[in-house]
């Protein structure tokens, strides 16, 4: 048995039966409670992560034939369509600061379409 950087247990080829499964059970235990510290497992620094904040403005919104309202938005810095993360916050009235529902359809290679059920609502969209 081999124990690893983080503490978890490697069984050799010859670990078996009780051996094998208390080693198992050892690593499931541990895989719940870490915390990405560094000490019980790799860590995570999240202020490392790129993000990028657009300004949807409350004006400006266009009435799709669905029934729904859409504004085309500039994709944000260096980020590329599909492998970009975007959500919507309310950047004014009842829901500043309050996760929206909206859809974000491409557009163009650079420009996509966000899509809400109001006309009147501003919106902050988070690119990470």
């Amino acid at each position: 048995m081999q124990t690893l950087l983080y503490g978890r247990k490697r069984p050799d080829n010859l670990d078996r039966g009780s051996v094998f499964f208390d080693a198992l059970r050892d690593n499931v235990t541990k895989d719940d409670a870490h915390t990405h510290n560094g000490v019980d497992s790799p860590s995570l620094v999240v202020d490392k992560l790129a993000k990028f904040v657009v300004a949807v403005p409350s004006t400006g919104w266009t009435l799709d034939t669905d029934g729904t309202y859409y504004q085309t938005v500039t994709m944000a810095g260096s980020f590329v369509w599909g492998l970009v993360v975007i959500q919507a916050f309310g950047s004014g009235g009842t829901f500043a600061l309050q996760p929206i529902a909206a859809k974000y359809v491409k557009d163009t290679a650079t420009t996509f379409r966000v899509y809400l059920l109001v006309n009147n609502q501003g919106l902050n969209l988070l690119f990470t």
